[in-house]
């Protein structure tokens, strides 16, 4: 006689979804710290980090989105739905806050470093922020699309914060290597961020039987963007887009 099965109700399920999500939120804040401590977090504490005051606010919305995601899961996780879509509302306007400082950022800094005589080197770089945008505008759009959809929604949302963690790996990957700053940082870190992608889908596979569409589609894209940006940084096409983008801001 075969031993009766031990069934997971739908509502365990949910909750162990839950909380999986809720610990790589906090996952991802000790990793945006980690990534930025010693270039930012302690010079800022020891007064010798100098910069515009938009980097500063930049630094702080990015900080605050962390920290927005990590409670956001753990509203999640214990129930509080109410709560959950009273803050996704303020979510909305800090991550338009957040691209919109990103990318002033990121055209202010390719500015000043073609001033300085980095030209095509700093044209190539500027395509690191710019593709980072690109792709957060678009899967945070399909995670608003997918409010109704919470496995969906949750999926998607952590694909755009783990493309907004890839500043914070390349810095702690050039630590870990000894390297400082390094054009192929990005890219291990961008490859760092598809491999967790690659984690929490073989958890779908565990858990669910297959991988959720949200990782298919959703991985696929940022995939994509980061070949195109890898093959097209470097073309003239490119360089005419990086100088058009600089116009905003020169």
């Amino acid at each position: 006689m075969s031993a009766p099965s031990l069934s997971v109700s739908p509502r365990t399920s949910l909750e162990t979804e839950r909380r999986f999500f809720f610990h790589v939120a906090v996952a991802c804040v000790v990793v945006a710290f980690a990534g930025f401590v010693s270039r930012y977090f302690a010079p800022m504490a020891a007064g010798t980090f100098a910069a515009r005051t938009l980097v500063h606010l930049h630094g702080l919305v990015m900080w605050t989105w962390m920290l927005l995601f990590a409670t956001q899961a753990w509203l999640a996780a214990h129930g509080r739905l109410r709560r959950h879509r009273a803050f996704g509302m303020a979510g909305i306007g800090l991550f338009t806050l957040a691209v919109w400082i990103g990318i002033s950022v990121a055209l202010l800094q390719l500015d000043a470093q073609i001033e300085a005589g980095h030209g095509d080197r700093a044209r190539a770089f500027a395509a690191q922020p710019v593709s980072l945008a690109v792709m957060m505008v678009a899967l945070f759009t399909a995670a608003l699309a997918n409010t109704r959809r919470p496995d969906a929604h949750a999926r998607l949302m952590l694909l755009v914060t783990l493309v907004a963690l890839t500043p914070a790996l390349a810095r702690l990957v050039g630590d870990a290597f000894g390297t400082g700053p390094n054009p192929r940082n990005p890219m291990i870190a961008g490859m760092i961020v598809l491999a967790v992608t690659g984690f929490a889908a073989a958890r779908d596979v565990r858990t669910r039987g297959r991988v959720h569409p949200a990782y298919l589609y959703g991985g696929g894209f940022v995939a994509v963007v980061m070949i195109a940006r890898s093959t097209l940084n470097r073309t003239e096409a490119w360089y005419g887009a990086a100088d058009a983008l600089r116009m905003l801001v020169h």
